[in-house]
């Protein structure tokens, strides 16, 4: 059981575990080197530091959600945002991508030689 999850990230590109956190209810602290601090805004379904190294900043963030009803809050808005991304919506993008490639057949000046 968990009422936070905090990710303190020096590289992610877009971080699975993130996303569970949210689908979970569980507000976060990451780091906008996390690929979800894009989808994330900042005080709403958690918080964002600038890196790692900043442990003032992470220990001010968990503070905040010592408040149990900030913490049920931001919960319930991680919750309604993770619902904007399902698993259908992920594999739907990626079989487009596939599609639009298959489609356009290889760039321009880029020879594709098979069994070689």
């Amino acid at each position: 059981a968990s009422d936070i999850y905090l990710h303190p990230t020096f590289y992610d590109p877009m971080s699975l575990v993130v996303l569970e956190a949210l689908a979970s209810g569980m507000p976060i602290v990451t780091t906008r080197h996390n690929g979800c601090s894009e989808i994330i805004t900042d005080g709403v379904q958690g918080f964002m530091v600038n890196e790692p190294r900043e442990i003032g900043a992470i220990v001010s963030s968990i503070e905040q959600l010592l408040d149990g009803a900030r913490r049920l809050e931001m919960g319930q808005a991680a919750r309604a945002l993770a619902e904007e991304f399902p698993f259908e919506r992920n594999y739907q993008g990626i079989l487009e991508v596939y599609r639009k490639a298959v489609s356009e057949g290889p760039p321009t000046g880029i020879e594709i030689r098979k069994g070689q």
